[in-house]
């Protein structure tokens, strides 16, 4: 959503909606014990119980209530008819196109939880929206804004900096990883790490924890750095693989190593994220003969698609028999888009691979799977 609006141009906003699980209703016949100081018995003696109408924090379907709710809100409200659409490969993604004061007119909106970004074409369609939102649920003022350079986002943890006169979108999680080093007493070791992890380090693979109390350090750490890898840090996304198939039986060696990741995050906290809008014409594809006498490494050069404005591109690898227990291999994958990547991942393959060439395919395979879901998402996107 932020390198489409960075393509586009369009301004970005960002709020949240405060006790937004309350705004919901429950349909399922659900009770709960009265709540502290209130009478606990009727006249008769008899003890008295609260039927639940709302979606409660702590309640099973109150996540599921709340998204419902909002959908309505979003789709198919009779009192405010906002009219959005939903996109089939996201459904907490919504888009509207429409014409206002005689000018076309788009709108997005991101939602997580309870936390909204909103990319409009326009200042005025944007505050149109918020107005709407506004008189629905209780919007947070304190947490609300357009994001720009001078008053830069904090939107799930992200630090996002947006010139709309430039085009450029950046964004970082350097509170994130200052905050998690400085948990760890990684934030005063000078030794810059140039590698999130060494690949000569055997990593063992232990039948039983080193110490009992390694379990629990362990996997907070690789759960803390598990949520910035997969935010904003893709060159971390091999490394936070790795450590998390030793997540039960951590050792002083992958106490080691966990450590390294978060001291080469911390040495390189400053790196972000960054989307560009281009002018670009955009792609046009080439017909490359096979039978033409020429390298393979000529034709995979032409073969490289051009820098065309919302057009991803995706990039593909996988090693052979990477995990030295398994011998299963890994498969990397990167999605750009305007610049920067919007997806990526390093996983583990499910099948043991006999060739490189076997191990590719398999890479190739998964990866044509997220391709398309990023295809059908910029298609609903228009």
């Amino acid at each position: 959503l932020m390198s489409l609006a960075t393509q586009k141009g369009y301004h970005l906003f960002q709020t949240d909606i405060t006790g937004a699980y309350l705004e919901s209703t429950i349909t399922d016949e659900l009770y709960m014990e009265v709540p502290p100081n209130l009478p606990r018995y009727d006249s008769d003696g008899d003890p008295i119980v609260c039927k639940i109408d709302r979606g409660l924090y702590g309640l099973k379907q109150a996540g599921h209530a709340w998204s419902e709710c909002f959908k309505d809100f979003m789709m198919h409200d009779p009192k405010y008819k906002m009219g959005f659409t939903t996109m089939s490969g996201e459904p907490n993604l919504y888009r509207k196109a429409f014409t206002f004061k005689g000018q076309p007119a788009e709108v997005f909106v991101g939602q997580y939880v309870d936390d909204c970004l909103i990319a409009a074409s326009s200042t005025e369609v944007l505050h149109d929206f918020i107005a709407s939102l506004s008189a629905r649920f209780p919007v947070n003022e304190a947490s609300s804004g357009f994001i720009s350079n001078e008053n830069p986002g904090l939107l799930l943890s992200m630090h996002v900096r947006y010139d709309i006169d430039k085009g450029i979108l950046q964004f970082d999680q350097r509170r994130a990883i200052e905050s998690l080093a400085h948990k760890y007493g990684l934030d005063h070791i000078h030794q810059r790490k140039t590698l999130p992890l060494n690949p000569n380090d055997d990593l063992p693979k232990l039948l039983a924890p080193e110490k009992p109390e390694f379990v629990t350090e362990y996997l907070s750490m690789v759960g803390s750095c598990l949520h910035i890898c997969q935010v904003s840090r893709p060159d971390c996304s091999y490394a936070i693989g790795v450590l998390s198939r030793h997540s039960a039986t951590p050792g002083e060696q992958h106490m080691a190593a966990a450590r390294q990741l978060i001291s080469y995050m911390y040495h390189s906290r400053q790196w972000c994220i960054q989307y560009t809008r281009t002018d670009s014409p955009g792609n046009s594809p080439e017909v490359i003969e096979y039978a033409e006498k020429r390298t393979i490494e000529e034709r995979l050069v032409e073969g490289i698609p051009s820098s065309a404005p919302n057009s991803p591109q995706t990039f593909i690898d996988a090693n052979l028999g990477g995990d030295r227990v398994t011998r299963k291999s890994t498969s990397g994958l990167v999605i750009v888009m305007n610049g920067g990547p919007i997806t990526w991942n390093s996983r583990l393959q499910k099948l043991c691979a006999q060739s490189s060439a076997e191990s590719e395919i398999y890479a190739v395979v998964d990866s044509a799977k997220e391709a398309l879901h990023i295809k059908l998402l910029c298609e609903e996107c228009g």
